[in-house]
């Protein structure tokens, strides 16, 4: 014949049973969940005004980010010129074809592309998640642009990749998430 356990391992704690009136005097009363402040009343402020916490640092990932945006971005805006001229120089020669349309249409969003990066860099220390929106679509357009480049059989955009890898994850990371939606004064 089973008898039951007094206390299963797998049973729900039971309550003890709480005493009667206010604690002994050697038991603190329990923490209160608010504070002790008359309601529609503010809470006293310092000398100096109300606390401000101090803002924020950027996160590394953060950082590297935008370290690698300058970079790209720089290079980029020197890429793009010297496409453009390379197919102004290419109609010169009178070789109008698709591969002159091609040359500006490539130099022109690659000189765009590359504006852009320098100014996401340069606004990545004020933060918004719009900037941070932002430099996840160039990192997109990175990974693409170097998807593209495979699959017509270059292989030299390999680090455009890697770097448009990292700087996607680096925006997505929680810290940096919270680091661009933090307050703003």
């Amino acid at each position: 014949m089973n008898t039951p356990e007094p206390n299963p391992p797998y049973a729900q704690p039971q309550p003890q049973p709480q005493p009667y009136g206010p604690p002994h005097p050697s038991q603190p009363y329990p923490p209160q969940p608010y504070p002790s402040q008359p309601y529609g009343h503010p809470a006293p402020q310092g000398a100096y005004g109300p606390y401000v916490p101090e803002p924020l640092q950027m996160p590394r990932g953060a950082k590297a980010t935008r370290i690698l945006l300058f970079v790209i971005g720089g290079l980029y805006a020197l890429v793009g010129p010297v496409l453009i001229t390379v197919a102004t120089a290419v109609d010169d020669l009178g070789k109008a074809d698709a591969s002159r349309a091609a040359l500006y249409a490539t130099g022109t969003f690659t000189l765009a592309v590359g504006i852009v990066a320098l100014v996401v860099a340069a606004l990545f220390r004020k933060g918004g998640n719009g900037i941070r929106i932002t430099a996840v679509v160039i990192g997109g357009i990175m990974v693409a642009n170097a998807v593209l480049a495979l699959a017509a059989g270059q292989t030299g955009f390999m680090a455009g990749c890697v770097s448009g890898i990292v700087i996607v994850a680096n925006c997505l990371k929680k810290d940096t998430v919270a680091w661009f939606k933090r307050p703003r004064g």
